[in-house]
């Protein structure tokens, strides 16, 4: 069938986003171009099919996140993720945590298929981490990442300032205060600002025993659960279902790190 739209189109992006679309569409054959933030179709000679060999979705960087702040907080001997997408825009949590003098290392890298895979390896000693800005390109390629970014901010020496990420007020909660509520639970000073919020860590001891409520949120549900791992009791999460939508795997993978996370 033949397409039905203008022989050429361009969608330009008022600011950086994600291109997983533009890759996919580019990899099985429609005549797309990116330049910039500009994504340009030209149809004419174009029979509108795309090729049918189809490729592997790798696994989502997002949910790897809260496993590599896992690994990275309980210093564990080695923790390989494989097949992970890295794609640049997905990519800002790496370099938040390389930022704070976290060490991840990418192996086995693939760029044959529409997004680039790797498996994300943590290995050796809990390193000592240091607060950092992120702010900018580096909150918006790491938008999804920032609840539990907090987290690692929490157990980094100094304070580290969120900004530019006013969108997470309009996530699945208003992330910028669920983060912030989440980590006084945990004991740590976390202050809400319009765009973003600062967190003064606390390297030196343990975060305390927390009763947190995730507003629905899994993200936020989540994140707490990488913050009961070195916490000084149990931590309680309320309101956490929605985990098992997004990451049903979630508490399985946190028990094979020797996590010790159950349903009430």
């Amino acid at each position: 069938m033949a397409p039905t739209w203008p022989s050429t189109t361009a969608v330009t992006e008022p600011g950086p986003s994600r291109d997983h679309t533009e890759r996919m569409l580019a990899y099985l054959g429609a005549p797309l171009t990116t330049h910039a933030r500009t994504a340009t179709i030209i149809t004419t000679g174009w029979n509108g099919r795309l090729a049918g060999e189809g490729f592997s979705v790798p696994s989502d960087p997002s949910s790897s996140a809260f496993l590599v702040a896992a690994a990275l907080l309980a210093g564990a001997r080695e923790v390989r993720l494989p097949n992970i997408c890295v794609n640049p825009t997905r990519t800002g949590f790496l370099d938040a945590i390389a930022a704070m003098g976290g060490v991840v290392t990418l192996e086995d890298r693939d760029d044959h298929g529409p997004e680039p895979i790797a498996t994300l390896v943590v290995r050796g000693a809990a390193p000592e981490l240091h607060a950092i800005e992120i702010a900018g390109d580096l909150a918006v390629r790491s938008i999804d990442e920032l609840p539990i970014l907090a987290v690692l901010a929490a157990r980094a020496r100094g304070t580290t300032i969120v900004r530019d990420a006013a969108e997470l007020r309009v996530k699945e909660s208003d992330r910028i205060a669920t983060t912030c509520a989440m980590l006084a639970g945990f004991g740590i000073r976390c202050e809400a600002r319009p765009d973003g919020f600062t967190v003064e860590g606390r390297p030196d001891r343990p975060l305390d025993a927390a009763r947190v409520h995730a507003e629905g949120d899994h993200r936020i549900a989540m994140a707490a659960a990488i913050g009961g791992l070195v916490a000084a009791g149990p931590t309680h999460i309320a309101d956490a279902d929605n985990v098992a939508t997004s990451y049903p795997g979630f508490a399985a993978a946190i028990q094979a790190l020797g996590g010790d996370l159950t349903s009430a």
